[in-house]
């Protein structure tokens, strides 16, 4: 096992895996470990108590005794999973520089702690998803539901803003292109455009005399 700076230490275990022994215990604890680590995880029972003075049997007990001496279980597990994860990422970082990065299974274990919030999105059901639609899609739909809208104005608008309805992100462009074919909506304003409403000769003159415009005084 390769010597390495420093291992993973988790408190809570620790604390929980301590709590009966004493202080004086605790302190040799975690001096044996320090030793284990930094001699290649193994020692011998009289290296260890060189280094800690006598061990009490509750400490001793926290070992675990192999044909090449003592050693700690959680410390070896540790240790490995550290070296394994650097050479993991000494490989991907060699790969990307090649243009082809590595990524190989024991990266893959140690590393999905990594990427937890970065893939809260992949729990997002693809249906919920919003997916803005293309020119084809806009037409297919106006003419399954016989609407009538202009669809290269529609996607200038909504690509201009960000596919935004309001301040909100556009959950639905059904929905939308529905309430553009309803309300005639402007390119500029995006309000409803007003129906002017028809108009002829005869109704102007009928008005002006209502009013009895100067022209039309003294005419029936």
């Amino acid at each position: 096992m390769a010597k390495d700076p420093a291992f993973l230490f988790y408190s809570s275990d620790f604390l929980v895996g301590t709590m009966l022994l004493s202080n004086e215990e605790v302190g040799q604890y975690i001096r044996i470990l320090c030793l284990l680590h930094q001699h290649k995880g193994c020692l011998s029972k009289k290296e260890l108590e060189q280094g800690v003075g006598a061990i009490s049997e509750k400490v001793l007990k926290k070992l675990e005794l192999t044909k090449h001496g003592y050693q700690n279980k959680r410390l070896t597990e540790e240790v490995l999973k550290r070296s394994n994860y650097c050479k993991g990422r000494k490989q991907n970082l060699l790969g990307k520089k090649k243009k082809k990065p590595i990524c190989t299974p024991h990266m893959e274990s140690h590393m999905e702690n990594e990427n937890e919030d970065v893939n809260r999105d992949r729990d997002i059901p693809i249906s919920r998803r919003f997916k803005k639609p293309t020119k084809e899609e806009l037409l297919s739909f106006l003419k399954d539901n016989k609407l009538s809208v202009d669809v290269n104005r529609f996607l200038n608008h909504y690509e201009s803003n960000g596919w935004k309805v309001g301040k909100n992100s556009m959950k639905n462009w059904q929905a939308t292109i529905r309430n553009w074919a309803k309300n005639s909506f402007d390119n500029n304003t995006q309000q409803p455009t007003p129906r002017r409403r028809e108009t002829n000769a005869t109704d102007i003159v009928k008005k002006l005399k209502s009013e009895g415009t100067e022209i039309f005084k003294g005419t029936k």
